[in-house]
């Protein structure tokens, strides 16, 4: 039996790999934003507040992962413009006031996590890309159950009647 460590619940994408647990930052975005942007007025991106300890560098970065919590979507960090305001891959966030939370992202897929669906219905399948850079399709997947298959992705296409995933770290 495995031991875990760590948890993060999993946004399916069909680019983007599930982040590092544990949340960098959360807030709520500010409306008015641009296309592929995430402003929050009351955010403060700098390096003396998201990265104390070495002050060279933006703690938040391109390759970070953003969740939009209202709307259960994704976002990757393209770039940090200034202190309130970042690039994004989509315009999830375009015009809208909405939960967010950035967790560091996991680009090189060198994190690989079991999962645990929570919930199945109906055709129940997904499709994960493992640590190993195979895609696999796994048909019939069951309720309350965890799989010790190393994934760094689910994707949004061909995953059906599963949700409520949850990545788990191992120790």
């Amino acid at each position: 039996m495995s031991t875990y460590i760590a948890s993060i619940s999993v946004v399916p994408s069909d680019t983007i790999n599930i982040p590092q647990p544990g949340v960098l930052d959360s807030g709520t975005s500010t409306a008015g934003a641009g296309a592929g942007e995430l402003e929050d007025t009351g955010a403060d991106w700098t390096n003396a507040t998201t990265n104390a300890v070495s002050p060279d560098g933006y703690n938040i970065s391109g390759g970070d992962v953003v969740y939009n919590i209202t709307d259960s979507t994704i976002a990757q960090i393209t770039s940090v413009q200034n202190a309130t305001t970042l690039d994004i891959s989509t315009n999830t966030f375009q015009g809208a006031t909405d939960v967010y939370q950035i967790y560091k992202g996991n680009v090189g897929a060198t994190n690989g996590y079991s999962f645990f669906v929570g919930t199945s219905t109906g055709d129940k399948t997904i499709k994960v890309l493992d640590i190993n850079g195979n895609t696999t399709t796994i048909v019939g997947v069951e309720a309350n159950t965890i799989y010790d298959l190393q994934i760094v992705r689910v994707y949004s296409t061909d995953t059906s009647g599963v949700s409520n995933i949850i990545a788990l770290e191992q120790a």
